[in-house]
């Protein structure tokens, strides 16, 4: 997963395309248009400007599948980079940028941790594989997948809930309360020390609930394994994701 506001484009296509020869192709690129305000301030980012850093997401994409699909020198002149490339010498054998393995690039999967988050109506458009965040509770994923619809048939393409990725914090154990015991240890401890006080008045923190009106000091680690994650013995664990594909309309992995 690469948070793309945080990267140099002409750095990263090269990164990335050399991990897909690496992987021989075994290889999909999952991307994410934000970050958190103390990585974005980091790399001298405005995380009080959301709209900025997407801008600098969109350009950053843009330029990296640009080289990958340019042959020759390459110029672009943006709003956060200029970028003009060498004409390969072939004598000196300098200049040339590498090409990924899979052609014209990797998968491409678009993360989304928000209800209304356009990333999903792109990644309908572009035919990219959505995937929508752990945090996202299920009354919010049809907007997620109304989103990638929408997007899909405004470029004329078939949207296929076969590509959708859902992700959950998944435990099994053999038994109901090893599981518990076992989620309050380790992704309890996460949430309480982590991810509570970074969600706390946000609406990552308000996408997690069912009802939107609930306090955010009552999204705790019981509610959680209620409610989000996937926690409990082989049979439960079946059960909650049996209960999230239906109620979700359906999703490929």
């Amino acid at each position: 997963m690469t948070l793309l506001a945080l990267h140099n484009p002409v750095y990263l296509a090269h990164r990335l395309a050399m991990l897909d020869h690496l992987a021989r192709g075994r290889f999909q690129w999952g991307i994410g248009g934000g970050g958190i305000p103390t990585d974005l301030s980091l790399f001298g980012l405005d995380h009080t400007n959301p709209g900025a850093v997407r801008a600098r997401s969109a350009e950053v994409l843009e330029v990296v599948l640009k080289l990958w699909a340019s042959e020759g020198r390459f110029t672009y002149h943006g709003k956060f980079f200029d970028i003009d490339t060498p004409v390969f010498d072939p004598v000196k054998d300098r200049g040339f940028y590498m090409k990924p393995y899979q052609q014209p690039h990797p998968p491409i999967a678009v993360a989304a941790s928000t209800p209304n988050s356009s990333s999903m109506r792109m990644a309908g458009e572009r035919g990219w594989i959505p995937m929508s965040s752990s945090l996202l509770s299920r009354p919010y994923l049809s907007d997620h997948w109304r989103l990638v619809e929408a997007g899909a048939t405004a470029a004329g393409r078939q949207a296929t809930r076969s590509q959708w990725r859902i992700a959950r914090d998944v435990l099994v154990a053999p038994t109901s309360a090893v599981a518990r015991e076992r989620a309050r240890a380790v992704l309890g401890r996460n949430y309480v020390q982590h991810q509570y006080p970074n969600r706390v008045g946000t609406i990552q923190m308000a996408s997690t609930k069912l009802e939107p009106s609930l306090p955010d000091e009552a999204v705790t680690v019981d509610y959680l394994m209620e409610n989000l994650w996937i926690v409990g013995d082989p049979s439960e664990c079946v059960d909650k994701i049996q209960q999230l594909y239906d109620e979700s309309g359906g999703f490929g992995a």
